[in-house]
């Protein structure tokens, strides 16, 4: 119990007397390869502990800094002073809040390293330490590098910052069992302590020859002079000796100067008392075996390699057209380089792998600077290079993966977790370098070089629609698994994505609403976006744009994708037909998925469709559609195509996907088994993040709370979001205190916390009716809105409230964010930017909203044929006010509308852009949805023959300017029908 450990366990800080000279020593190591100042080497350096607490500073930041400083200015050559890594060692155990009852434990690993460690004896010279003592300081390196990686993996989150008066670093053991705190303090202990009298025992040797060499060196040359002198030589013009003879008195070779204490106690009485003692004939073999085999800079290169690979993929982004791909090379060559840091350097299977790196990464900052340059065949020579250099890598790594050493590297129970991340990371890579190497550069080469290629390919893009994919946006769908959770239905998707065959073209994954459908989809197109070519779709009920059909919005990602052949293959079915957009879905279907990738059978790589929440689809017929149109074309489509689809188990999809015998994983099915532990650890790690973020300390929130919370989730990852969200939004102590002593049903399950936190919401604003009505205008517009609507376009469409009406914009958006919407913020995605759109938070809000009987007699009920017919009004009296003949004030009426986004972004509004796309909407569904023909449909039946008579042709140039002139031909259809 209480592993969310505060302050007040910290370990005092180290005596400054533990290491004596510091800066000295440091300043003698690094200028001794670099040439640094001492200043320079002290500030790439950690700061120093005192007697004071650590400073503020981020505490991987510290980390990071010292393992650079080993790395780059020491160039982990024999030169490396361990007691840099020591410092950051310490400095870690004593930043880390730890269980209290491990807190011996962690004195005494501070103790040990304190006062064992004389690592001033190691010399600044390089060629005193050969042999043996060269590989027991490696050893020690890597044996403190080895202990740094288990203190971080058990920490689980050491870079936390609390801010203002609490400011400072503290690490969470949330679900870490103080057993394995203690178990791993003390083997990590024992194996300093192991590496440590193996050092010291190599420095002993040590001392011991580098005296002996100085008694032998007095000896010859006393020798040396004793025979001048016996040959009576005198002093000439020759400048030989002269004058009398006498006897050389020894004298000892001064050490160098290295700014270190001398070790009296370190000399043997043997040898001051002038016995001579024979260096061990083990460690002269190894010495010479040492000196014969050249220093190997692969350390100092792999460091390099990584920076060059960071500062490409940073740039990659701003290259057109081969920006993805340089980028996934890029990425590629960073896990490379940290695979072959990991391995021994001594292994030369590693110093070739580090050597086909390095290579790579010189390529690839080859390629990335001459992809701004005119000469194609340069470009085409360098990208063809770049291919070359991944596959030496994937051929080096298959070798090492197939042999005995990197075998039992990958099984080592020691850090299993890192390296069980780290052979992930690997196998990624090798994906990633399957894709890139199979890809056919030409085609690409030739639309880099080619602006015309490029802005025909754009044209034939647009066809497709405007790019946009369902109702994806700032909200559920930019959210990717907590690292650690979902791990087992995740590798079942990988490998389903690996395998081939028609019986594993689909992937059918189910769920109630809340399980985390959506976010398994996002995570799985994040994780394969760089070793597939992946499209997806995001269906949300309600807000499904009617310019992005589904198979033309898959396609366009298609006709964007990283393969220029399968890019070439969409774009060539788009070219030959100026209206696919406007077809069927059947139609669409064969043209796009079958005729354009029927031929691309030979492809290695995963093609990965998705389409998430197909339930949420407005047409069930059109959802039912697509599944039977994968079944009937599944033999014409290659066997990389996968479709990776999620939903509800409602009962029409229900029908059309269970008889297909197409793989399935049920999430509720296994909601017992896995949900209920991936949710506490969501619940841990968020809940710490809000304990840092508001500054709290003491054992919060306790571990029995946790487990109840996990209880009353019921397993939904939806559940445990939002009460975090809403928990946070106010005092977390009292909010969360609160809800566990409410009784538990009234808290359990998604929709009754729905309802507790709308409730509150309204009871709130309910004394003044203004804000009361406005609040619930605006859930009626999130509701019914078929586009996002932003903080702009809601003040646009309120304009006429009377807590709206004459106020400044700013003031406007204050009011919203601080009075009318502040206690939502759980449920609603606000953002800082006005123009960004508000969103649901998730599906199953706006369920709860638009269902009569599950809402009760509750205020906060949405009557949809009231809302649509309220906006349908705002929209046409504000198109009414707004729109003229050459709206824009365009002098060139020639230009096509591309070429005057500019002017068109200036002149037009989001909020009238909205009302031109969406009063044909908001019209119709009114009239739908009312219970009766009279009423509301009056209201505006005057403005709405005012817009048919005068302002048509208006509203047609404005849907020409913004690009949806086919939408424009729809939405009469819809209208004429709709009157007739």
């Amino acid at each position: 119990q209480g592993y969310e450990v505060s302050h007040s366990h910290h370990i005092p800080p180290p005596s400054s007397a533990a290491y004596p000279n510091i800066a000295q020593t440091l300043d003698s190591q690094s200028t001794a390869t670099t040439g640094l100042n001492e200043t320079q080497a002290l500030m790439a350096l950690p700061t120093p502990p005192s007697n004071n607490h650590i400073p503020a500073s981020s505490l991987g930041r510290k980390v990071d800094d010292a393992r650079k400083a080993v790395l780059s200015i020491l160039k982990v050559t024999p030169h490396t002073h361990p007691i840099t890594l020591v410092f950051a060692l310490i400095n870690m155990m004593q930043d880390t809040g730890w269980p209290v009852k491990a807190t011996q434990d962690v004195q005494g690993f501070i103790e040990t390293m304190e006062t064992k460690l004389n690592l001033e004896r190691i010399p600044t010279d390089d060629t005193q330490i050969q042999g043996e003592l060269r590989i027991a300081i490696e050893h020690f390196l890597e044996e403190l590098e080895s202990v740094r990686g288990r203190v971080k993996e058990k920490s689980r989150k050491y870079d936390n910052k609390k801010r203002g008066l609490l400011e400072g670093t503290t690490i969470w053991f949330s679900g870490v069992k103080l057993g394995d705190c203690t178990e791993v303090l003390r083997n990590c202990r024992a194996d300093v302590e192991r590496s440590l009298t193996s050092l010291n025992d190599h420095l002993g040797r040590l001392v011991i020859n580098s005296e002996q060499r100085t008694s032998r060196e007095v000896q010859l040359n006393s020798e040396e002079n004793a025979g001048l002198i016996a040959e009576g030589s005198v002093g000439d013009d020759s400048g030989r000796l002269t004058g009398t003879p006498t006897v050389a008195q020894p004298t000892a070779t001064p050490a160098p100067d290295t700014g270190l204490e001398p070790l009296t106690n370190a000399v043997p009485s043997s040898f001051t008392s002038g016995q001579a003692v024979s260096a061990p004939a083990d460690d002269q073999q190894a010495s010479v075996a040492t000196e014969k085999k050249k220093k190997s800079p692969l350390r100092g290169q792999l460091l390099n390699a990584a920076k060059i690979a960071t500062k490409v993929a940073e740039g990659a982004s701003g290259l057109p057209v081969v920006g993805a791909y340089i980028g996934v090379a890029a990425k590629v060559a960073s896990t490379m380089v940290e695979m072959a840091q990991t391995m021994d350097d001594n292994d030369e299977r590693a110093e070739r792998l580090g050597t086909h790196v390095c290579n790579l990464s010189e390529v690839l900052e080859r390629v990335s600077k001459n992809s701004r340059q005119p000469e194609q065949s340069q470009t085409k020579n360098d990208i063809e290079a770049l291919q070359r250099g991944l596959e030496a890598v994937k051929l080096e790594v298959k070798t090492l993966e197939s042999q005995g050493p990197l075998k039992r590297f990958w099984n080592s129970g020691d850090q299993s977790g890192n390296l069980k991340n780290l052979q992930e990371q690997v196998r990624t890579a090798l994906e990633e370098i399957q894709l890139l190497v199979n890809l056919n550069t030409s085609i690409l080469v030739a639309e880099l070089h080619d602006e015309s290629i490029r802005n025909k390919h754009g044209r034939l893009l647009n066809r497709l629609g405007d790019g946009k994919y369902g109702a994806r946006g700032n909200a559920i769908e930019d959210i990717i698994c907590l690292p650690g959770t979902r791990a087992k239905i995740l590798e079942s998707i990988d490998n389903w994505i690996r395998g081939a065959g028609n019986s594993e073209r689909v992937l059918w994954i189910r769920g109630m609403a809340g399980r985390g459908k959506s976010t398994i989809a996002s995570t799985v197109a994040h994780n394969w976006k760089g070793r597939a070519c992946c499209a997806i779709y995001y269906f949300r009920r309600g807000q499904n744009e009617p310019n992005s059909p589904l198979v033309c919005s898959l396609a366009r990602q298609l006709g964007s994708s990283l393969d220029p052949e399968l890019r070439s293959a969409i774009l060539s079915t788009v070219e030959k037909d100026d209206n696919i957009s406007s077809h069927l879905l059947d139609q669409q279907f064969g043209a796009l998925f079958v005729s354009s990738l029927g031929p691309l059978k030979q492809k290695v790589y995963p093609i990965l469709i998705i389409v998430d929440a197909l339930d949420e689809c407005d047409s069930v017929g059109d959802a039912v559609k697509f599944v039977k149109l994968i079944y009937q074309h599944s033999s014409s489509l290659p066997d990389n195509l996968k479709f990776l689809l999620t939903s509800r188990p409602e009962a029409p999809l229900l029908r059309a996907l269970e008889p297909r015998k197409w793989h399935e994983e049920n999430l509720d099915s296994i909601a017992d088994a896995d949900s209920y532990a991936d949710v506490g650890q969501f619940l841990r790690h968020q809940f710490s993040q809000v304990k840092t973020d508001r500054g709290i300390e003491g054992d919060w929130p306790a571990q029995e709370d946790i487990s109840a919370l996990i209880s009353m989730s019921q397993g939904l990852f939806q559940w445990a979001r939002t009460v975090v969200k809403w928990t946070s939004d106010g005092s977390p102590k009292y909010r969360l205190k609160k809800l566990l002593k409410s009784p538990k049903e009234a808290w359990s399950g998604v929709e009754k916390l729905y309802t507790q936190i709308l409730s509150e919401a309204l009871e709130k604003v309910k004394p003044d009716p203004a804000k009361e009505n406005l609040l619930l205008s605006l859930l009626g517009t999130l509701v019914t809105a078929p586009f996002p609507v932003s903080l702009e376009v809601i003040t646009f469409l309120h304009a006429e409230h009377n807590l709206v009406r004459g106020e400044s914009s700013e003031a406007v958006f204050s009011l919203l964010r601080e009075e009318i919407l502040v206690d939502l913020n759980s449920l609603l995605f606000i953002p800082e930017s006005v123009a960004e759109p508000i969103r649901l938070n998730h599906t199953s809000i706006r369920d709860l909203l638009v269902d009569r009987e599950g809402c009760g007699h509750q205020p906060y009920w949405v009557d949809l044929a009231k809302n649509h017919r309220r906006l349908a009004s705002a929209c046409i009296r504000q198109m009414n006010q707004l729109l003229r003949e050459n709206v824009c004030n365009l002098r060139d009426l020639s230009k096509s509308s591309s070429e005057v986004q500019d002017i068109v972004e200036r002149s037009l509004s989001k909020g009238i852009q909205y009302c031109c796309r969406s009063w044909s909407v908001h019209l119709t569904e009114g009239k739908r949805w009312s219970e009766s023909g009279a009423g509301g449909v009056d209201r505006h039946e005057a403005d709405f023959e005012v817009f048919s008579r005068e302002k048509v042709l208006c509203w047609l140039e404005v849907m020409s300017l913004v690009g949806a002139t086919n939408e424009a031909a729809s939405t009469a259809k819809q209208v004429y029908h709709w009157l007739s």
